[in-house]
């Protein structure tokens, strides 16, 4: 999919650096054009309305490009320090950040698009979206274990769960848990990916949990691509995945948990992950460690 990347800026222009450092990463897939203050919107890019983002300076223009439905990107800048650029939801500081994976999320967001997060050998992971609830549904009532179910009983109704589910988990954190399917059928198969570890979360009355962990040898804070006080606060993460039955012994979890463990690594700066495992589900344990968790010694 090509991004149309529109360029409204009234209180500075980009440089020729400033174009070259977008096309370096643009990986051909940002298209640039520049809107100078006489041309109307209409006369410069009159179709794939649906693939353009906007990148302005100012609150009037912000505000006039969400009133034309579109996705717009706030620059902030030393000529505009006087303009409140709240309105949009998203803001960069320098071209540099703006990578296509960058654009290509702001407009899935904006048209609630479920990103696709990865692809394995034989399966597509990606976001849920509100049509997914009589899949989820389904694969609830397969599970004898109440702690696997996504939606949890007692609490507000699925629909409404899923909802805010999707409008702030992934937004939020960056990740979460997603929709596993066949690429070549579209078959559901399951769930897997990241949820925050609560306290207390590793333990069940009457049962040993087994703690499985996928990067015993993560790089310090100082060497990873993010520093450790930009982000949220330093936390762990568990994975966790689940499969319909008529999936189960193919080899699918194993394929998401390595596909899921290389995406946290380089897309989220993730290191801290493990899988909680009751000790008497051998199947899932089995699974575990084949995809590369390690279980600390003595355990």
């Amino acid at each position: 999919m090509m991004i149309t990347l529109l360029l409204d800026l009234q209180k500075t222009k980009f440089t020729s650096i400033d174009y070259n450092i977008i096309r370096s990463i643009a990986k051909d897939k940002i298209l640039l054009r520049e809107m100078d203050k006489k041309t109307e919107y209409g006369k410069i890019l009159p179709e794939n309305s649906g693939n353009i983002v906007i990148m302005t300076d100012t609150e009037e223009r912000i505000a006039f490009w969400k009133s034309s439905g579109l996705p717009v990107i706030a620059f902030s800048h030393k000529n505009n320090g006087n303009e409140d650029l709240m309105g949009s939801p998203w803001l960069v500081l320098s071209p540099r950040a703006l990578s296509y994976e960058y654009l290509l999320e702001v407009h899935h967001r904006h048209y609630g698009i479920p990103i696709v997060i990865l692809t394995t050998d034989r399966c597509l992971l990606r976001e849920f979206t509100l049509r997914d609830l009589p899949l989820l549904l389904d694969l609830d009532a397969e599970q004898e274990d109440s702690t696997t179910k996504f939606f949890r009983e007692g609490e507000e109704a699925p629909e409404v769960f899923l909802a805010a589910y999707i409008r702030y988990q992934y937004p939020f954190y960056g990740y979460g848990i997603y929709a596993a399917f066949r690429k070549e059928t579209g078959e559901f198969l399951g769930l897997a990916g990241f949820f925050r570890t609560e306290e207390g979360s590793g333990e069940r009355v009457g049962e040993k949990i087994l703690e499985v962990s996928f990067c015993p040898d993560s790089p310090p804070a100082e060497k990873r691509k993010i520093p450790a006080a930009d982000k949220q606060q330093e936390h762990e993460v568990e994975i966790g995945y689940v499969t319909k039955k008529s999936a189960r012994r193919k080899g699918y979890a194993g394929e998401w948990i390595r596909g899921l463990i290389s995406y946290a690594r380089r897309d989220l700066d993730l290191y801290d992950i493990v899988a909680r495992i009751p000790a008497s589900n051998k199947a899932s344990l089995k699974t575990a460690l084949s995809a590369g968790g390690k279980l600390p010694a003595g355990q």
